[in-house]
């Protein structure tokens, strides 16, 4: 208990600084340290929330560490717009990996997945409008800044969007986000719907389905299954499918628009992470004829590539043209390999049936004869190979 008590006045302190507009370089370090210090407190706090004996003195912290998340996202103009730091600032005491300041959001994300007990202090403590409006602002900041500036990249945000889901399922729908999550998946079907994928593919037209695909995987399995359970929703399915099936046709053309590559190897990460969120626990129908699509198309690229008649020095497989966070070849499989991994003693038919199906185009792609010469080009097929002989091997096991 008393160490609550200290926790409260330092999260108190921080907020009136905060409050008092105190300059960024000297707030943000002991902001960011108290972050991470009250995360770490999350495995006691939801010990204490499962006894009645402590649950109020965790009821009575919880709203101070929430304000801290808000205040810290709020007012820190690093998470989407270029601020006066230095580098070294920056990179030393201000940012975590990829340019942002995350853990406020992994605060927040670890009060709400630490226990039930504690999800459900949560639900009552937290101010859910305010958490909705944050949300709102901080899109609209990645608005107004330059598209395709890495240093922008919404992690925070969408760390925060997973939270609110979490919270409002945890309510039954009752805790007052509903309104914005309808908004949300609205908002996301109309721009994936205004990219016009009868033309070829553009920089701008492939940002926006990643940013949008990247949106939806923040959301809850729960949301996301019923969402792509509605037939009318599969139009965003097919439009992802579509973009990265091109994208596989246009690398195979030896294309040296690097810009376009880039956003497109984010593209395929982006639906790596909406897969895995989207399975609960299986894929339904639809994901499984995509994730069938795209193995085959990459299998196909793959093969075009390396066969005899194949173009040479074709750069969707070569790394370090592609992208600096690159994505490996095998990634859709990989996807598939996962559900079998995390799941113990559920059924999973569709992935079973990814698994039979992308047999025939994995297999003949690694025989297929290599016409390139050694270290010519990045050779995709061991990756692929691997990611399929391993997700059959926990298939069996499960099975």
């Amino acid at each position: 208990y008393h160490s609550l008590e200290v926790l409260s006045i330092c999260l108190n302190g921080v907020a009136k600084a905060f409050d008092n507009f105190r300059s960024v370089q000297s707030v943000l370090p002991v902001s960011r340290t108290l972050c991470m210090g009250v995360a770490s407190f999350a495995p006691m706090l939801g010990a204490m929330a499962r006894h009645e004996v402590s649950k109020k003195a965790v009821s009575d912290v919880l709203p101070l560490c929430s304000r801290l998340a808000f205040v810290s996202l709020r007012f820190l103009p690093e998470l989407a717009i270029s601020v006066t730091l230095v580098p070294y600032e920056i990179r030393g005491t201000m940012r975590g990996p990829g340019g942002e300041d995350h853990v406020a959001s992994i605060l927040l994300m670890r009060l709400t997945s630490e226990h039930d007990d504690l999800t459900a202090l949560m639900v009552r403590s937290v101010d859910m409008k305010e958490m909705c409006e944050l949300h709102e602002y901080l899109k609209s900041i990645e608005t107004l800044t330059e598209d395709h500036d890495p240093r922008t990249a919404p992690k925070s945000r969408r760390i925060l969007l997973g939270v609110i889901c979490k919270l409002e399922l945890s309510s039954s729908g009752q805790a007052g986000a509903s309104e914005m999550l309808v908004r949300i998946l609205q908002a996301a079907v109309s721009s994936i719907t205004s990219v016009d994928l009868s033309r070829p593919l553009d920089v701008q037209s492939v940002f926006i389905l990643c940013e949008t695909a990247f949106d939806i995987a923040s959301l809850a399995a729960p949301v996301l299954s019923s969402f792509f359970a509605q037939d009318e929703n599969n139009i965003c399915l097919s439009a992802f499918q579509s973009a990265t099936i091109q994208g596989y046709q246009f690398g195979t053309q030896n294309s040296s628009d690097e810009n376009l590559l880039s956003q497109w190897n984010r593209l395929r990460g982006a639906l790596f992470t909406l897969f895995l969120a989207s399975a609960n626990p299986d894929f339904s129908e639809a994901t499984c004829h995509v994730l069938l699509d795209l193995i085959s198309s990459e299998c196909a690229a793959a093969s075009l590539i390396f066969g005899s008649n194949g173009p040479q020095g074709a750069n969707i497989f070569n790394d370090e043209i592609v992208s600096p966070e690159t994505i490996p070849s095998g990634i859709f499989i990989m996807s598939v390999g996962k559900q079998f991994g995390k799941r113990s003693n559920s059924s999973l038919p569709m992935c079973a049936q990814i698994m039979c199906q992308a047999a025939g185009p994995v297999l003949n792609l690694v025989l297929v004869p290599v016409a390139c010469p050694d270290g010519f080009i990045c050779d995709p097929r061991c990756s692929i190979a691997e990611a399929w002989f391993l997700s059959v091997a926990m298939m069996a096991e499960k099975a």
